[in-house]
């Protein structure tokens, strides 16, 4: 069976959001992707801003991310499932935090930007999750916490419930809550 390296950077960096789509997924390491930052800018289905690699000519700007690995099989369902509106990158660079290896990976790009986006909260508490559980720092979902996000008035929506679902499981009942707290 063929593995392929996957850097997620926005809510498939949480583990049970990601199993639900590749059922083979497994963590391997935890990266940076160097001259890039994220933001919302990816206009989701339910027109909401959902995570996007931004490229920024600052040396210093880096984005967290987790890398799986996850059977080559899967690759398709998770292109089917992150949409048209993102473009598979299959040779991104990232370096491992712990022992500064470089990686090649595939990961995902928005084909376009819109700088008027905001996710909704529950979203936003997926990336947080993601941070948190894979220990990428608190300075650094910090950024994420500054970020304006906005209640969904549809609770009946299923990319909600199943937002809400994934984070009961990864024993996160009161997903506001990450929102503000402390790590």
């Amino acid at each position: 069976m063929s593995r392929i390296r996957y850097f997620a950077y926005g809510s498939n960096m949480l583990t049970a959001r990601l199993e639900r789509r590749c059922p083979s997924a497994a963590v391997l390491t935890t990266a940076v992707a160097r001259n890039f930052s994220v933001g919302f800018h990816k206009r989701g289905l339910d027109a909401s801003g959902k995570a996007a690699l931004v490229a920024v000519n600052d040396a210093t700007a880096i984005t967290f991310g987790t890398v799986f690995e996850i059977d080559a099989r899967e690759i398709e369902q998770l292109d089917r499932t992150e949409g048209s509106g993102y473009r598979r990158l299959q040779r991104f660079r990232v370096r491992c935090t712990r022992s500064g290896e470089v990686l090649q990976t595939h990961t995902y790009a928005a084909v376009e930007h819109h700088s008027d986006l905001v996710p909704y909260d529950w979203y936003l508490a997926l990336v947080l999750a993601g941070i948190a559980e894979h220990g990428l720092g608190e300075a650094y979902a910090s950024r994420f916490r500054s970020l304006d996000s906005v209640h969904d008035r549809q609770l009946e929506r299923p990319s909600r419930r199943e937002a809400l679902q994934v984070l009961s499981s990864a024993g996160i009942d009161d997903y506001r809550a990450l929102l503000t707290e402390l790590a």
